[in-house]
């Protein structure tokens, strides 16, 4: 089946400079096999420490400390034995465990040398029940917004008890992660696009693989450029992904082929986040009761 990209043609560039340049990330698949294989290699070595994976396949927990699989996938080199692979997981796990505390739980890092690595992730809600001392805040119906520290080779959630250890709030932190997404990724490019087989309204897309396409309808610069993109208030959008953002003007034709790649995105991508359109007037962002229209 086509997708809307090819079946449009690109009129314009509404952001200037260059897309990311991060690797795509690793496909379901194989970071699936992989967190199943860093579990067992865990559990066979640390048969105590109630290994899981509590967002298969993207996060393993041990006790109180978690870590991501693919922040750890990345540092495997493809050339790398069985028994290569066993050691970097278990070396992995240890550098990650020699930051908690003697009583398991996990110790705060000093805020001004994670400050900077601070960003807002979006994330189904549901996926809240196993971490439920993450500091959240509800975006709209279905996903929450968290905070992480996303450094080289080491990816952690902002939990409750960081906010005292920082002496700041959950607003400040939202505050800092926001600003933070905002510099780090100015270069985006928002792609304004023309329907010509549809034969009206418009439709725009992030789609970056860094993890924080859709993020970036937090940042109020970026989502004023989509607004214009797509003609203005209202308009709809969704984020099927973390890596995929994608808005339309109310008065699309053929909706049904984007409700269609929004589903394919949702299913068939890594990181997937909801396949539900969304109404955005102003501040206002809810699940839309049809995909186009100014209702």
């Amino acid at each position: 089946m086509q997708t809307p990209e090819s079946r449009a043609t690109t009129s314009s560039a509404v952001v200037t400079g260059t897309t990311s340049t991060a690797s795509a990330a690793p496909s379901p698949p194989n970071l699936t096999i992989f967190g199943q294989r860093a579990l067992h290699t865990l559990i066979e070595r640390y048969p105590g420490d109630a290994c899981r994976l509590v967002l298969e396949p993207y996060l393993l927990a041990c006790g109180r400390l978690q870590f991501s699989v693919e922040k750890l996938f990345q540092t495997i080199p493809a050339e790398a034995s069985s028994e290569a692979i066993d050691r970097m997981i278990l070396g992995y796990f240890e550098r990650t465990r020699a930051t908690a505390a003697d009583t398991g739980t996990e110790v705060a890092p000093p805020l001004e040398s994670v400050r900077a690595d601070l960003r807002p992730q979006l994330l189904p809600a549901e996926y809240l029940r196993d971490m439920r001392d993450a500091v959240a805040r509800e975006f709209v119906d279905g996903l929450n917004v968290v905070y992480v520290i996303d450094e080289p080779g080491h990816y952690a959630f902002v939990r409750r008890a960081y906010l005292d250890a920082w002496a700041i709030s959950a607003d400040e932190l939202d505050s800092i992660a926001i600003n933070n997404l905002e510099h780090a990724y100015r270069g985006t490019i928002v792609r304004a696009n023309s329907l010509r087989v549809l034969k009206s309204g418009a439709w725009a897309t992030i789609k970056v693989p860094d993890g924080y396409a859709s993020a970036r309808f937090l940042v109020p610069k970026f989502r004023a450029v989509i607004r214009a993109a797509v003609g203005g208030d209202p308009y709809f959008v969704a984020f099927p992904n973390r890596n995929y953002l994608i808005a339309w003007s109310r008065d699309i034709a053929g909706v049904h082929v984007l409700t269609t790649h929004i589903r394919e995105q949702f299913e068939g991508m890594a990181y997937p986040l909801s396949p539900t359109p969304y109404r955005v007037a102003g501040a206002t962002v809810r699940p839309a009761a049809a995909a186009t229209g100014g209702q």
